[in-house]
């Protein structure tokens, strides 16, 4: 034991009584740290994880068995990914778009950001109570499950659908979702775009677009009933006219053509 110089989590050294394989020699209990300070010859110190078992000589603990592995890659990539979660969190929850995460199984919402809160009037546990069929209205609930059936991809765009809103308000939205792996579940991270006015102002284009059509239909109709009411009087004028410079009519004639 003297020839292995150990310390706190914190860098600090402890006194030889406390360390965990000194039980092991000192009591003759197997034990294990996840997490503690080794130190090489040269002073430099990196972080392990070890069990010791105690060595028996005659019914007597001589000596412990120390098997440690250095974790310095192992603890260096568990602070990579909490940082990436944080930034990949912090994303989600800022994000201006309602997003949600759900349940490829039971379709259950799993997580929403407070876009979607905000956006669909339910409070986050409310949200963690329903599954995506309850934001459907019910007519939609049908084609909902048979998109559920038929989307293997993991980037899936499904266009444009309806969503009702705790307020009962039913608006178009825009779905973009993308196949995750979440807490040990099949899920999908979802994006919704909320294109309600758009599809307002797009049927407003088409009824203006029937009236237009409406109105030059009546128009040409109006037009060519008028050519014809006014060509069948003009081609009996013109037609006067033409014997009004006729000279071989005389004025009681052409009196009458008049």
């Amino acid at each position: 034991h003297q020839l292995i110089h150990h310390s706190h989590k914190d860098g600090t050294m402890m006194p030889v009584e406390s360390c965990e394989i000194f039980k092991a020699f000192n009591e003759g209990m197997r034990t294990h740290s996840d997490q503690e300070v080794f130190w090489t010859k040269s002073g430099a110190s990196f972080p392990v994880e070890y069990w010791s078992y105690p060595m028996y000589r005659e019914g007597k603990v001589v000596g412990a068995v120390v098997t440690f592995i250095d974790i310095t890659q192992k603890l260096q990539l568990n602070e990579a990914l909490v940082n990436s979660e944080s930034k990949y969190r912090y994303l989600f929850e800022n994000n201006p778009a309602p997003m949600w995460i759900y349940d490829e199984v039971s379709l259950a919402f799993l997580e929403v950001n407070e876009a979607a809160i905000e956006h669909y009037g339910y409070t986050r546990d409310e949200f963690l109570q329903l599954t995506i069929k309850d934001i459907r209205p019910l007519e939609d609930v049908e084609r909902l499950m048979k998109d559920v059936d038929d989307t293997y991809k993991p980037l899936n765009r499904a266009g444009a659908l309806r969503h009702i809103k705790k307020s009962g308000e039913i608006i178009y939205v825009d779905i973009v979702s993308h196949q995750i792996d979440y807490e040990s579940k099949r899920a999908r991270l979802v994006i919704s775009t909320d294109i309600t006015e758009r599809i307002e102002m797009e049927k407003a284009l088409v009824k203006a677009k029937e009236k237009a059509e409406e109105s030059d239909r009546l128009k040409s109709a109006f037009l060519a009933n008028m050519s014809h009411e006014i060509r069948t009087p003009m081609n009996s004028i013109l037609g006067f006219s033409e014997l009004l410079k006729d000279p071989q009519f005389d004025d009681k004639q052409k009196e009458a053509f008049i």
